[in-house]
């Protein structure tokens, strides 16, 4: 089964997986509502389904604290193409979920390591 969301759909199977992994005590989420857990997983699978299509993005990184939600990505390429992409990606999101607060950062070395605090996840 499927769900309709901003950024098109969401697979309930990934959505429900990602929600437990939302709700289990974890120093990386500040979360204080269901309706705060819900629009932070349809934020994380509309960032995913969005990077998907940008090959040289190698990683993302992620962090929320109530409404801001915080996300790096990584990439080894300073192409203007490929950070236009990105910066399109961003612009999305944003519209997508205008009550939410985005703080997106670039990092330029994908081996890079996130702070403790960030989810990480490989795209590539």
């Amino acid at each position: 089964m499927a769900a309709e969301s901003a950024c098109g759909t969401i697979n309930k199977r990934k959505a429900d997986a990602f929600n437990v992994y939302l709700t289990t005590p974890n120093k990386a989420m500040n979360i204080v509502s269901e309706d705060l857990i819900s629009a932070i997983l349809r934020v994380i699978l509309c960032v995913k389904e969005s990077i998907s299509k940008i090959s040289d993005i190698k990683k993302i990184a992620y962090t929320s604290k109530g409404n801001l939600v915080t996300i790096w990505f990584f990439t080894d390429t300073h192409e203007p193409t490929i950070l236009k992409k990105i910066y399109l990606a961003e612009r999305k999101i944003r519209d997508s979920f205008p009550d939410m607060l985005f703080d997106f950062t670039v990092i330029f070395d994908s081996a890079e390591k996130a702070p403790a605090n960030f989810i990480t996840e490989r795209i590539q």
